[in-house]
Order: structure tokens, then sequence, then C-alpha cells
């Protein structure tokens, strides 16, 4: 049954009372009468000014008022409804990136309030004081991400209404980040020239089939039939779930140079085995690959450790120097979005830039020419 509520006014400040059901400690549903804040006197000084304020309070109370659950703060939502749900559908390391960025970030600066009346000025002002922490802006957006989802989840629930998250901006003022790096294919021919098995075959892959860090966990002897392989588990941490997206799920070329290794590698009698393995027959631990083999013998040779992803992006970045189109690169890398590959895995080379820039100034300089030689003609005509 649809309510008006009934408005009066204390010390100044004009409320709106109402019934709503809540739901109880013990998980029954009661139905109790509250008041909520509308304005103050001083801004509404009559009644009569205040009611379209009242009004569009109580649509929103009357379109979630059949949820027990309608009046539960945010902190509440997030800690007993939405994480629960993410628990049960998400990836671990998903899971684990949501619970980070709550505790970490919003938790601490979440104003006591019930979820519906929740909005976009609220939204603003919980992340004007995160800023004060200076964090990159990536990282702006993935909690700006979480919050989304999390009144994402309230609207489908019946809590919410709309999402004020949609309308709320990421602080200009962010901790610069350095830019993300690609390893070119002179680096990666060097590195294979001295890095010791199996981390020069895992190097490899990486960098001539493009895998994730969890792809590269997640193969097994069985996803590689010779000729390609095939993208079919990631492995995070301890815990084996699907590829990033369907995309990510697509066979991925071999080519020569990969082959003769992982020819090499796979043995018939190891095929359910993790390709790339420990002694105990567990996923190998790629940060203690890095760590232990490939930096130290980086640093020896002079060269820098830019991070398993960079052989990704410099499979991008390297076929792009060849020619290849970037749909032809985002098949290949298996991304879902050409934008994608474009903005984070192609990168521009320096030495490509300079190219461009010569190969503009001749053809402007022979433009040149070109006029003044017809000037000079006309002249003597």
């Amino acid at each position: 049954m649809s309510q008006r509520g009934y408005v009066f006014e204390d010390c100044g400040t004009w409320y709106v009372r109402y019934r709503e059901n809540v739901r109880q400690p013990d998980g029954s549903i009661k139905r109790v009468q509250t008041a909520r804040p509308i304005a103050t006197k001083l801004e509404y000084p009559r009644k009569r000014d205040v009611m379209p304020l009242v009004k569009k309070f109580m649509d929103e109370i009357n379109s979630t008022s059949f949820s027990p659950d309608a009046g539960m703060s945010v902190a509440r939502f997030i800690t007993d409804m939405f994480l629960p749900n993410v628990e049960r559908n998400l990836k671990p390391s998903t899971q684990k990136g949501y619970k980070d960025i709550w505790r970490i970030h919003v938790e601490p600066v979440l104003p006591a309030m019930p979820l519906r009346e929740f909005r976009a000025y609220h939204g603003e002002e919980v992340m004007v004081r995160i800023s004060s922490n200076l964090l990159a802006k990536s990282s702006y957006r993935r909690i700006k991400s979480f919050l989304s989802a999390v009144f994402s989840y309230a609207i489908r629930m019946g809590i919410a209404t709309v999402n004020p998250i949609t309308y709320v901006k990421i602080p200009k003022r962010c901790k610069q980040t350095p830019a993300t790096e690609a390893y070119s294919l002179e680096e990666i021919a060097t590195m294979l020239s001295f890095l010791p098995e199996p981390t020069a075959s895992i190097v490899a892959t990486a960098a001539f089939a493009g895998l994730r860090k969890g792809e590269l966990r997640g193969l097994r002897g069985l996803d590689y039939d010779g000729r390609q392989l095939m993208v079919s588990q990631s492995v995070w941490n301890r815990f084996t779930t699907e590829p990033k997206s369907e995309n990510s799920k697509a066979a991925v070329p071999c080519i020569a140079p990969l082959r003769q290794r992982l020819d090499a590698l796979v043995r018939e009698d190891k095929k359910m085995f993790p390709l790339f393995r420990t002694s105990l027959g567990t996923p190998v631990d790629l940060a203690n690959v890095a760590n232990r083999v490939i930096k130290p013998m980086l640093e020896a040779h002079g060269m820098r450790w830019k991070g398993w992803h960079a052989f990704r992006r410099g499979l991008a970045t390297n076929l792009k120097a060849l020619g290849v189109d970037d749909l032809t690169i985002m098949r290949i890398i298996r991304n879902s979005d050409v934008g994608t590959t474009r903005k984070h895995y192609i990168k521009i080379i320096p030495a490509d830039v300079e190219a461009a820039m010569d190969a503009l100034e001749k053809k402007l300089c022979a433009g040149s020419v070109q006029e003044n030689g017809r000037s000079t003609a006309a002249k003597f005509n």
C-alpha cells in the first residue's frame, strides 16, 4: 500500500514519518515506524515548500517498501549481502580485489546511512576522503567500479532504484604511475639465449603466445597438440578457474621457436600434469621464478625486469611493428575488445616514432623543393 508520509518540524528540521518492513537480527520481519530528516527550515521555511522533496523521498520508499532489507545501511548491505554474493559468483582473484577495496579504502570513510538514501554527492564525498591518500587513477577506477557493482546488485535485489555512482567523478589529483612497458623482440631473443630451462620455455610461451600469468600456470601437457596451445583454465594462487573470458579460451598458434621448446618439454606420461610445474607436480610460482632466476640473470646481463605482462604487451607491440592490423592482434592475444588492445597492449616503440617523424620531414622537404622549382620555372616563362 502506497504511503504519503507524515511531515513535521522539529528543532529547525523537516522530517517525514513512515512505516517499513525491517529484517530483525533473528531473521524475522517487523513493521516499524521511522522518521527521516528531509531539509532544514532555514532552506524551506514553509511546509508546502518542502513537500516536493517529501514526495520524491516517499516515491522511493514506496518503490522499495516490499523489501524487508530496504532500510539496510550501506555497510551492512556490503558485508551481509554484496560480498557473500561475490564469493558465490566471482573468481577468487576478483573476490580478493573487492574485499581489499572494501577493507582498505571504502569501509573507513563510508557514511553511516541507509543504502537507498545514498546519493551521488555521498559518493563524491567518499571519493574525496579516499583521495587524501593520493592513489593512482587506476586505483580510483577500481574503487568506483566496486561501488557501482554494490548499487547495481542493490537494484537487482529491490533495495535501491538508481545507481548514484554513475554520476561520481574520479578525483583529478592522482599519483603519477610509471607507464606500462613491453619487451622488444631483441630483448626476448637475448633473454632466451642465457636463461636456463624450464625458465626459458616459460618466457618463450609468455612472449610468443601472449598468455596471462594465470593461463601460464594453468597450462597442462594435454593443452599442447604439437601445433597450438588450447587455453582451458587459469590458476591463481591455489585456485583453478576458467579463463578470464570466452575470447580467452581460443586456441593459440605456436610459432616454430616455441614449438621446439614445448616439444622437448611435454612428456606423454605427464600430460595431465601442469606444463610448468614444481618437483611436487604443482603449478610453478611465477613470482618465485622471476625473483630467484630471471631478475638476477637479467641484472648480470645489464637488462631490466619489466614484469610478466610485458611479454603479452610485447607480443601485441611486435606484431603491430610487423604490420599486423589491430583486430588480428586482438584475436591473437584473445582480448574481448580492440579498444583495450590499442590502449593497453600496443605500445609505441620510440624508434618507430623517430622513423615516422623522419619520413614526415622528408616528405615535407621534398614537397617544398618541388614547389620552389615550379615557382622558379614560372619566373623564366
